[in-house]
């Protein structure tokens, strides 16, 4: 129960909450959760024998497209959300540590609002078909 006037804590993503690498499954559903606004998150999971996919959509204000190049740029933030607290490293780090698995990480505009962060990853010829499920 959370006494009148107290802080509320924040949600946190369910990937989270058990345990899961925050690297980078966490860090981007809190992304969603701290910019995208009231609307809804969407996680999307997928995987086939030759890669793992995850995307979080998020219903906020997007990115304007001319920022779309700029938003992995270490301490880069979206003026809009210069309200919001942060370092603009989430992006950035997030990405870093996608790309040194050798894997992906792209953003993804949404229409008519909202921002989409897709996360491929190719599993290893000869790999567990389990092991990244």
């Amino acid at each position: 129960m959370v006494r009148r006037g107290a802080a509320r804590p924040r949600p946190r993503p369910a990937a989270c909450l058990v345990g899961a690498d925050p690297e980078p499954e966490c860090r981007q559903l809190g992304n969603a959760i701290k910019y995208g606004g009231p609307g809804r998150v969407r996680l999307g999971l997928s995987s086939t024998p030759e890669r793992l996919e995850l995307e979080v959509v998020d219903q906020g204000q997007g990115i304007a497209p001319s920022d779309a190049e700029r938003i992995f740029e270490q301490f880069w933030r979206e003026p809009q959300h210069a309200h919001i607290p942060g370092w603009g490293l989430g992006l950035w780090a997030s990405r870093s540590a996608v790309e040194s698995l050798g894997s992906s990480m792209e953003y993804i505009p949404q229409r008519p609002q909202g921002a989409g962060f897709r996360v491929l990853v190719t599993r290893p010829r000869g790999s567990d078909s389990h092991a990244l499920a």
